[in-house]
């Protein structure tokens, strides 16, 4: 299996998103990372492009969370 590179922040994205049972807004996470919501968006796509084909996703919703 190939090894997934991730940078720090999204690291940290992952383990907030991991230690939660509710769905989190971008702000919610912007804010806990210091980083804009954009960065949010661009690190989720990111990262689901890195876990595609191995089942795991991170859903997003607009306006949602």
């Amino acid at each position: 299996m190939e090894q997934i590179s991730l940078v720090s922040r999204q690291k940290k994205l992952l383990r907030i998103l991991q230690s939660q049972n509710r769905v989190m807004t971008g702000l919610e996470l912007a804010a806990q990372l210091d980083v804009t919501t954009r960065t949010i968006r661009t690190d989720i796509t990111n990262i689901n492009r890195l876990l595609a084909g191995t089942g795991i996703r991170i859903l997003s919703y607009h306006s949602k969370g």
